[in-house]
């Protein structure tokens, strides 16, 4: 029988000079991550699709 593996990470997000810790899991995109902490709106950037620059990592 086989089973799958389901890795978690940590990430820091700021926004307005305040930090957040947001676990992720390691089949989640970063637009994902921030959008599901409401960190970030999806109504107002690409989806995640690479255009926008709001879902960057430092």
């Amino acid at each position: 029988m086989l089973s799958q593996v389901c890795r978690f990470g940590t990430i820091t997000a700021v926004k307005g000079g305040v930090k957040k810790q947001l676990k992720f899991e390691d089949d989640q995109t970063l637009f994902t991550v921030l959008t599901e902490a409401g960190l970030m709106s999806a109504d107002d950037t690409c989806q995640g699709n690479k255009a926008c620059g709001k879902c960057i990592c430092k």
